[in-house]
């Protein structure tokens, strides 16, 4: 059975406090002392943090995208694919370790949380202006990384469209520039011919293959015309081959003149308030922590010493 509660009134605590003031004032100053080098010599931890979302609409790369719908050459740009790209660069091991190198005593943390590929960065530093300034140098460093990837694939696509309208052009039995220009100095050349009602060639044979203009080709005679005008039918040349390559072209023009906005185009979104930036601890805090920490072990000691060990009564 244990013995009966012993009851204090404060009274008896302040009188035994009393008692013992130099053991009590030794042990708080001895206290005090460990309170204050701990709150001193731990430093402060600061953490920078920000949620990265993929872009509510792709209206920032409708611009990319203006001219690349018109035939299968160029694919449109999907906006979540640029994300994804920027997400893969943001958490990449080599961002990771060019911000580390120049901030070497922080820490960052990458969290993905589905179904929207949020990304939740966090950045911890004994120094809040480092934790922030490393945080917005990955976010930098992924974005301008994702532009150029943008870029380098634009240009390599420009090159292989070009590339493409110069082997359309090549299976063409006749290069269409010349084919337009050639059968409209033939088709001058026969109206003068028939106003003039020639139909033979006056001049000599040396005139025939003359194409300067169509005062000297009417001379040939209309006859002579004619057959070549025949030649140059319609069906000589691939008329679907060059709508094909004007359309090509038309969309290299289109294309080759357009510029990576690099201000407008966003393809990640941030909230407002980026980035949010909170102390884990502080001094202040530390020496806080230390204080009540202090108050309830003196508290739990002087019960226990006075009251003394348990007894147990038959």
């Amino acid at each position: 059975m244990i013995g009966a509660k012993e009851t204090f009134s404060l009274r008896e605590i302040l009188s035994s406090l009393w008692n013992n003031k130099w053991i009590v004032l030794f042990l708080c100053s001895m206290w005090a002392v460990v309170v204050f080098l701990c709150s001193f010599f731990i430093n402060p931890l600061y953490e920078a943090s920000a949620s990265i979302m993929p872009p509510a609409s792709s209206s920032s790369i409708s611009k990319l995208n203006m001219y690349r719908a018109q035939s299968s050459a160029l694919k449109p740009i999907n906006v979540m694919d640029l994300y994804l790209n920027f997400r893969a660069f943001l958490i990449s091991a080599g961002n990771k370790t060019s911000v580390i190198k120049k901030y070497p005593n922080l820490k960052i943390n990458f969290i993905v949380i589905p179904p929207f590929n949020t990304v939740d960065i966090s950045v911890r530093g004994r120094k809040p202006e480092e934790a922030m300034s490393a945080l917005k140098q990955l976010i930098t460093n992924a974005r301008n990384n994702t532009l150029e990837s943008v870029k380098r694939n634009v240009s390599i696509e420009l090159s292989s469209l070009q590339t493409l309208i110069k082997n359309e052009k090549a299976s063409l039995k006749i290069n269409p520039d010349q084919f337009l220009v050639k059968r409209k100095i033939l088709e001058d050349a026969y109206k003068m011919a028939s106003e003039a009602k020639i139909e033979t060639p006056v001049v000599n044979e040396a005139s025939k293959s003359d194409f300067v203009s169509a005062n000297s080709n009417y001379l040939r005679g209309t006859k002579a015309l004619m057959v070549e005008l025949n030649a140059l039918r319609p069906n000589s040349i691939d008329y679907e081959k060059l709508a094909k390559i004007q359309l090509l072209q038309n969309e290299y023009d289109n294309n080759k003149n357009i510029i990576v906005d690099e201000k407008g185009m966003a393809f990640f979104q941030v909230p407002k308030n980026y980035p949010v930036l909170q102390e884990i601890y502080s001094r202040k805090k530390n020496f806080i922590l230390f204080s009540f920490l202090f108050g309830v072990l003196f508290i739990m000691t002087f019960v226990v010493f006075k009251k003394g060990p348990i007894v147990k009564n038959d």
